[in-house]
Formats: structure tokens, sequence, C-alpha cells
């Protein structure tokens, strides 16, 4: 069994979701093959899910992302509204 964390590689980038906020999203394999996103929980980051990555990374393009907030994506200006489940809609959509 192959340690997926230490085989693949993340390219990382950011992009704006819902309301301006700044969303940092980690890829990992082929952007040509199926994707697979897989969301943490709070109050983690897309760390929880590196492993996880790596491991289906040979047959998936896998996206990880840090919730609007958490690890280094931003918080919303407003907090009150601002993690509303229409914005975290949102931010997946923008991903």
């Amino acid at each position: 069994m192959r340690d997926g964390a230490a085989d693949a590689a993340a390219r990382e980038r950011f992009v704006t979701g819902g309301g301006g906020v700044r969303l940092c999203v980690a890829e990992y394999g082929d952007a040509a093959l199926p994707t697979v996103v897989l969301v943490h929980g709070y109050p983690d980051s897309k760390e929880v899910w590196s492993e996880v990555a790596g491991l289906l990374a040979d047959r998936f393009h896998v996206v990880l992302y840090d919730v609007r907030g958490h690890g280094r994506s931003s918080a919303p200006a407003r907090l009150k509204g601002g993690f509303t489940l229409e914005k975290l809609t949102e931010d997946f959509l923008a991903v």
C-alpha cells in the first residue's frame, strides 16, 4: 500500500467565494479525471483530507478547500449571516 499523502503533491490556489470571501483550494491528481471534492467539518481545515486525497489522486482529480473562516481561507466581514447554508453553497460552487 502506498503512502498517498507522501506520493501526491498538492497544487494550491485561491478562489473568490460568496460575498468576496477568499478560499484556499488544494488540488491533487489529473484535472482530466473525474473530480471528487472533499469538504471538512468544523473546526477543521482541508488538511484533515490530505492523506485520503493522496490515496485517491491516481484515480481522481481531488479538490480540497478551507471552508470560510478556517485554515488559509478568509472569514466574512460580517459574521452574522456570513456562515449561512446559502453562503457555504456559494463557496462550494465557486470552488
